[in-house]
């Protein structure tokens, strides 16, 4: 497959991602986390031990499988993979203590430790609270390993420019601003000397993931930004018309880019 073609403001078209496959992830995930936690109760009965090590293993075993059937990593995905992880170690450690508890002559099955588990718990907080802290570590272990298959950022699959001295603006702009830019929020502006010296602003809020763009005080276009990124073409008056247009994108970091008649002249 060629390279995607460029819109007419000069922008690629992205690559729509693959649907996340939840079934296939789901079952793949709780294969991995029943295997393991049998394997941790096994382990914790004959040996008398649980380890870090171990729970680092099952973490990312368990995000491993997930990752495979899902197809791709969201953050829906990560959620997933951490909620199997913690299924795998109750049931590690139920497996580990119907063990104990038959070595000891006491004839329990899986379904009496389940049933008895609050009040094993109240028994032992101290081993309780090692057990789920290796736990909470397996975790983060396959969180962090997941959190690093994601796809690249916006911006490097996307490469912006730097930005540009506003000399290099074409002469139907004035000027292009950066108003204000934080981890959170960024808005920037763009001046035309006809008519009347117009002026466009354009702002993204990362917090609720909402794009606006205003032509002087009246609000042309206001949208959320859903999946990789949101253009929007504001068309300009003059003796040369042109357009202006907006990209926004990013997640954790607002970012917008600046484009007019499809060359890019600012990024914030």
């Amino acid at each position: 497959m060629g390279p995607a073609p460029p819109t007419p403001t000069g922008w690629p078209v992205p690559q729509p991602m693959p649907d996340v496959k939840w079934g296939t992830g789901l079952g793949l995930g709780l294969v991995a986390a029943v295997s393991g936690g049998i394997l941790w109760g096994v382990l914790a009965a004959f040996t008398g031990y649980i380890f870090a090590l171990l729970s680092i293993v099952l973490g990312t075993l368990v995000a491993a499988a997930v990752r495979r059937g899902a197809g791709r990593v969201t953050h829906s995905v990560v959620a997933m993979s951490g909620a199997l992880t913690l299924f795998s170690i109750f049931l590690g450690d139920v497996v580990g203590l119907t063990l104990v508890a038959n070595a000891q002559g006491i004839s329990v099955g899986v379904l009496d430790v389940i049933l008895a588990y609050p009040q094993i718990l109240a028994l032992s907080p101290g081993e309780a609270a090692l057990t789920y802290g290796f736990g909470i570590l397996g975790i983060g272990a396959g969180a962090g390993w997941l959190l690093r298959q994601m796809p690249r950022k916006m911006e490097e699959t996307f490469p912006s420019p730097t930005p540009a001295a506003t000399d290099n603006v074409p002469s139907e702009a004035q000027a292009v601003h950066i108003l204000e830019r934080t981890r959170t929020r960024v808005a920037t502006r763009v001046v035309l000397p006809s008519p009347r010296n117009q002026f466009i602003d354009a702002t993204f809020e990362a917090l609720t993931g909402m794009a606006s763009v205003r032509v002087g005080e009246t609000l042309f276009r206001r949208e959320r930004v859903w999946g990789r990124q949101k253009i929007i073409e504001v068309p300009t008056e003059g003796t040369t018309p042109s357009v202006v247009a907006f990209r926004f994108f990013g997640v954790t970091t607002p970012k917008i880019e600046v484009r007019i008649d499809g060359k890019p002249v600012l990024t914030a």
